[in-house]
């Protein structure tokens, strides 16, 4: 009688997996791992599986552990795998097989392996006020020692070039943006960009929300707009922008990060979404309209966020029939986490369900030395009435924050029921 053995598969040589037909051993390891700047390569090699049977290997391969998309035929012992997409991981496993196919081994045990980027980031200076209507003031990183708002995730080679991708494809900074209209010149290389702006600074007190359009891989345009029974005069407020490449990624530290679209004309009301993939942690989830399809003043709202998706809607000013056009909603969900990403410091979290009119001293929990970038969102939808979140008095150590409602229906601006919010912060490590 012939026993089959099993050793578990690991990433080095030290440790190796029988792919197990009949007594013999064909030994899978990963031997290298490249990747260029559309696609990555993964190369393995195996030993030869001693048994006159074998005709040929399998070497099969998805996104998805124990779920193969994919699998190719390799009459050799070792293979590379090409095209693989940037800043996913991929799951392999291999077997031995005779001619027909009608006898094969059982799999492997699996190689999870993450394809990075291509190059390393670096922090430029730039000036990205370049503007199609009025210019947007923005602070990023100075060749000087001066207070540092603003973080681009890529080269400062030619953005025409697609070799110009980074490690982890963000881009950061703050915004100085009033009522018109103003163009932001994305500094990076993105193929699809995904645009976040949200939580609105405090300086002026008429309720307000912050209103994207013209999101391309060269920029968006921003600015603050009044609640329609106002004016929509609005003096200068400050903002952080976050843009990330659409898609999966995952941080060095293993959590993950999702940026998508929404298409929905859910108003007063909500669509569900399902994330690509199910996180391991409940994400902090930051959501902003990026198209004007009706001009009408809207804010994007969230509720029932979890590992595997979320609710999101559209809220217009209470006196309005909430009846709006579809708009697109962009969405960055990160994993709850903090640390150092290619020179960026940062923090998401979340705070209890304790955020109300009344305001909220927001603490944060990592270290900084100077004020962070930041951005907020609710997490939940406890309050009906529309709401923004806006914030005051942004130091090293916290910052201020609190649900404004508007005043189209009646004079009242209480919001009783208290929210949780999600935030960002980040700054950089020279």
């Amino acid at each position: 009688m012939r026993t089959r053995e099993s050793v578990v598969l690991s990433a080095s040589r030290a440790n190796h997996h029988c792919i197990q037909f009949a007594m013999a051993c064909s030994f899978l390891f990963l031997l290298g791992l490249t990747a260029s700047s559309h696609a990555g390569t993964v190369d393995l090699e195996w030993d030869a599986v001693d048994d006159e049977r074998v005709d040929h290997y399998e070497v099969s391969y998805g996104m998805t552990s124990g779920d193969y998309s994919t699998s190719i035929v390799v009459n050799g012992t070792s293979v590379s795998l090409g095209g693989l997409k940037s800043g996913f991981t991929y799951y392999i496993a291999a077997r031995a097989c005779n001619e027909s196919k009608t006898v094969c081994s059982d799999y492997s045990n699996e190689i999870a392996t993450h394809i990075p980027y291509s190059i390393p980031t670096s922090i430029v200076y730039t000036n990205n006020a370049d503007s199609s209507d009025s210019a947007s003031s923005v602070t990023t990183y100075g060749a000087s020692s001066s207070l540092t708002s603003g973080y681009v995730a890529s080269s400062e080679a030619d953005r025409s070039s697609p070799a110009v991708l980074p490690t982890l494809p963000l881009e950061t900074g703050e915004l100085e943006i009033d009522s018109d209209w103003q163009w932001v010149q994305i500094q990076g290389f993105f193929v699809d960009p995904v645009v976040v702006v949200k939580g609105l600074g405090g300086y002026e007190s008429d309720p307000a929300v912050v209103r994207i359009k013209d999101v391309s891989p060269d920029g968006f345009s921003v600015r603050v707009q009044e609640w329609d029974y106002l004016d929509d005069v609005h003096g200068v407020e400050s903002v952080t922008y976050l843009v990330m490449e659409r898609g999966r990624h995952q941080l060095p530290s293993g959590e993950w990060i999702e940026a998508g679209s929404v298409d929905t004309k859910a108003t007063n009301a909500f669509q569900y979404h399902a994330f690509s993939s199910v996180f391991s942690d409940t994400p902090v989830v930051f959501a902003s309209v990026v198209t004007v399809n009706e001009y009408d003043t809207v804010n994007a709202r969230l509720r029932n966020i979890d590992t595997r998706g979320f609710f999101v809607g559209m809220r217009e000013q209470e006196s309005s029939q909430q009846t709006h056009v579809t708009e697109r909603i962009d969405y960055i969900a990160w994993e709850p986490s903090e640390g150092v990403v290619d020179g960026l410091k940062y923090a998401v979290g979340r705070t209890e369900s304790a955020v109300t009119h009344m305001g909220y001293t927001l603490p944060f929990s990592a270290a900084f030395e100077r004020a962070p970038l930041f951005i907020a969102d609710m997490q939940t939808t406890a309050g009906s009435d529309a709401a923004s979140l806006r914030w005051t008095g942004l130091e090293p150590e916290g910052v201020d924050i609190w649900v404004q409602e508007e005043q189209s229906r009646d004079a009242e601006m209480r919001h009783n029921n208290a929210e949780s919010i999600g935030y960002f912060v980040a700054e950089a490590q020279y």
